[in-house]
């Protein structure tokens, strides 16, 4: 009933199926339609594609179109303009994080008398708030995810110490209501952390969804994130959607996402996966320089990786398990590769290889720019010392970040030039040896100590 009254649903209404039918977006447009006599037509937007749901949704006169806000932005970015869709009533966005940037595609393509229905909820519980926007609604944050509670459904914020608290600028959300699923099949554990029952019984269930948000003084509640994406680099604490919202911003991104990778040696990692308008798309120099203008060096990702397309699930969400390995070859800087011309520059270059996981470094790389920060700065000076047997203070690698720089930053002092370039020459032809020849040369030394003993 929630539905029907909120999309006003009527036996004249065609429903698009755009979603898997073991899934629930799925099986909401199913019992939509079945319950109020409208007609339900399957589309696979895998197979077909992008441009054949624009003809398809003209052709069939859907009057209700739930697609989840990335599939909703490709699908607008197939449009121009010049494509009408008469019988479009009411687009239903829900399933993931819903941006400013969808409502303004939503203002520029459809009609004045289509409605952009946000709702936002989980499986356990259903849409717990919703919003009804128009052409005349205007958002000034980024995020617009969220609404006002549906009938029949509670909703607060949980603070950290897991009182309710409704003056919390943000906490977990939470919703109470007869309408929650009842439990986790057979996972006890599970259903004890995230459902609990008021003292009125069964009718009194509380169930937490582990999303973060916040409430306006109108009441209205904002989704902010999910635990899930809240994660600590460096000591630092960040949710990942911040980044992803900040690269959404800069021209010529379409899609972004963030995951942190764990790393056995340095901790974790940041890693971002985008895809940009081939005619106007930034080079990843340009994108970290625009990053970090806007975030601090702990929120800039170590590692970009630029797809064509994001990959998504059969729901149309971003399908972060499939997204590739990244590349350890040299990335796309703005910057040519020139190889390492002394044996100090060539020692260096090895050094930052290793250190960022990459194939080579050229001697006019910039460490940061290829996914360096501070605490991997600190691991090239260790490096350092242990083979070249000198002492660099950290801030010399933030004065002089390529490798050109910073060899000729080392090797100012003319007294030790000539040992320091002797002891990098030394460290090259030691590196070209195998293992065995090692093996050799260290039983030769040992040797020779004895037969002078």
């Amino acid at each position: 009933m929630r539905h029907t009254n909120a999309l006003q649903i009527c036996a004249h209404d065609r429903l698009a199926l755009l979603a898997s039918f073991s899934h629930i977006a799925g099986v909401v447009d199913i019992l939509r339609a079945l319950l109020n006599g409208a007609a339900l037509l399957p589309f696979d937007f895998r197979g077909r594609g992008i441009f054949d749901l624009r003809d398809w949704l003209i052709q069939q006169g859907i009057t209700i179109f739930h697609p989840t806000p990335s599939l909703f932005r490709r699908f607008a970015e197939s449009l121009n303009g010049e494509q009408q869709f008469p019988k479009l009533r009411v687009i239903h966005l829900g399933g993931d994080t819903i941006l400013k940037r969808d409502v303004e595609l939503y203002r520029t393509y459809f009609a004045s008398d289509c409605i952009l229905y946000c709702g936002f909820g989980s499986t356990e519980a259903g849409i717990i708030v919703h919003d009804f926007i128009d052409k005349e609604t205007y958002f000034t944050d980024e995020i617009v995810s969220g609404g006002y509670a549906v009938p029949e459904m509670e909703v607060f914020l949980i603070g950290q110490e897991g009182e309710a608290q409704s003056k919390t600028p943000t906490g977990e959300i939470a919703v109470r209501s007869r309408y929650v699923a009842l439990e986790y099949w057979r996972r006890p554990e599970l259903t004890c952390e995230r459902f609990t029952v008021g003292p009125l019984g069964p009718d009194d269930r509380t169930y937490r969804t582990g999303d973060m948000g916040c409430q306006d003084p109108d009441g209205r509640l904002r989704y902010v994130g999910r635990e899930d994406f809240q994660v600590k680099i460096r000591g630092n604490r960040l949710d990942l959607r911040e980044i992803e919202i900040a690269t959404l911003k800069i021209e010529g991104i379409k899609e972004a996402v963030v995951i942190a990778a764990e790393d056995d040696d340095y901790g974790s990692r940041l890693i971002m996966y985008y895809s940009w308008d081939k005619r106007s798309g930034p080079s990843r120099t340009v994108l970290r320089q625009s990053l970090s203008e806007i975030l601090p060096d702990y929120m800039i990702p170590s590692q970009f990786v630029r797809l064509d397309r994001l990959p998504l699930t059969p729901s149309g969400k971003v399908d972060r398990r499939a997204l590739p390995q990244p590349d350890e070859g040299r990335p796309e800087l703005g910057n040519q590769y020139v190889a390492p011309r002394t044996p100090v520059e060539a020692v260096l270059a090895g050094i930052w290889a290793e250190v960022l996981r990459v194939e080579r470094v050229g001697a006019h790389d910039n460490f940061f720019e290829m996914g360096g920060n501070s605490l991997l700065a600190t691991q090239v000076t260790s490096h350092m010392r242990n083979r070249l047997h000198i002492e660099v203070p950290l801030r010399n690698l933030f004065e002089a970040p390529t490798v050109t720089q910073l060899a000729a930053q080392i090797l100012h002092d003319p007294a030790g030039r000539a040992n320091l370039e002797r002891a990098a020459q030394l460290v090259l032809e030691l590196e070209r040896l195998s293992h065995a020849e090692v093996e050799l040369m260290l039983q030769a030394t040992s040797s020779s100590k004895e037969d002078r003993l």
